[in-house]
């Protein structure tokens, strides 16, 4: 999310999704699009910091 638009506002992008109600929790990330936000500055939750270091995209 952009903090500078509104809380409710539509992501500027979506790069996977996470189900934790599987077994094990299903994660799909899109690791090209994930590394190019990240390699422009993009600050991740401390949460998406985690699935990203499980998934191997964040170090």
């Amino acid at each position: 999310m952009d903090k500078r638009r509104a809380r409710d506002s539509e992501p500027i992008e979506t790069l996977g999704y996470y189900d934790p109600k599987t077994n094990p929790a299903n994660v799909k990330v899109n690791k090209e699009r994930a590394e190019y936000w990240l390699g422009v500055g993009a600050i991740p939750s401390h949460a998406v910091g985690l699935l990203l270091k499980k998934q191997g995209i964040k170090k």
